[in-house]
């Protein structure tokens, strides 16, 4: 193809180059030629593959590029055409990829409650006190009698003298279940009996005198009579006191008051 349009292009040489004659009789014009080149375009398209290998089996990737091959194409005398020339480069390249990570799947813990504890409800009273001891004295016996006479002349219901044989106004009670559990005075007691505990303080301050003293109680008309064999820790006055719930319930007829003031009592 180069040859060929070398020769054209001599030949149209040497017919411009040729002399001419006068314009003999100007008996024709001159006929218009046209000459036809062919520009030769070589265009080079890389196919690009990648392959996934074994990461144990292949050395590492490697790259290689090959330039692309380029063909001049000739050079036209009238008209200069650049050929279009497309480069693509080559890349064949061998990707490895990674081992996959080991995912270890941890456990999912499930909690495990312990079991509920068994409650038992304490009954408000747990100090045991050793019964009191019996006193053969006859000085003591002569004294209890001496203070029994004195009370019976001065006219009192009560057989305690003093703080003890006068009347409680104005106190506040509360009612707790007993459970079978030893009141302070050494006895064991349930919740169906009638039963009371004095303050802490004060029971303690007269515990010989006062365990197992039967006391009767009145309440906004409502009278009714306990045992006191018990001390109260929960108790905030002087002759506070802690009732069973038969004796709450014959004063108020009703447990879910919880708390009453302004009962009065006495020992009898």
């Amino acid at each position: 193809m180069k040859t060929t349009g070398i020769i054209a292009l001599s030949l149209l040489g040497l017919a411009a180059a040729a002399p001419h004659k006068h314009h003999q009789l100007h008996k024709a014009k001159r006929d218009l030629v046209w000459v036809t080149e062919t520009a030769e375009v070589i265009e080079t398209v890389v196919q690009t593959t990648t392959v996934w290998v074994d990461p144990e089996d292949y050395p590492e990737p490697t790259t290689t590029e090959e330039a692309p091959e380029h063909t001049p194409a000739p050079e036209p005398t009238t008209t200069e055409e650049a050929p279009a020339t497309t480069e693509v480069p080559s890349s064949s390249s061998v990707y490895t990829p990674p081992p996959a990570p080991t995912t270890t799947e941890t456990p999912s813990s499930t909690y495990t409650p312990p079991p509920a504890p068994t409650t038992t409800e304490a009954p408000t009273s747990t100090y045991v006190a050793p019964p009191a001891p019996e006193t053969t004295s006859s000085s003591t016996t002569s004294a209890v009698v001496a203070a029994e006479t004195a009370a019976s002349s001065s006219g009192s219901s009560s057989s305690l003298g003093g703080d003890l044989g006068a009347e409680k106004s104005g106190c506040e009670a509360t009612w707790y279940n007993t459970l079978g559990a030893y009141a302070a005075c050494g006895t064991q007691h349930w919740d169906s009996e009638s039963v009371v505990a004095l303050k802490s303080t004060t029971f303690n301050q007269y515990k010989s005198e006062i365990c197992g003293k039967t006391i009767t109680l009145n309440y906004k008309g409502k009278s009714t009579t306990a045992k006191l064999v018990d001390s109260c820790p929960g108790c905030i006055g002087t002759w506070d006191i802690d009732l069973s719930p038969p004796v709450f319930e014959a004063l108020t007829g009703d447990l879910g008051v919880g708390r009453i003031d302004g009962l009065t009592w006495t020992f009898d």
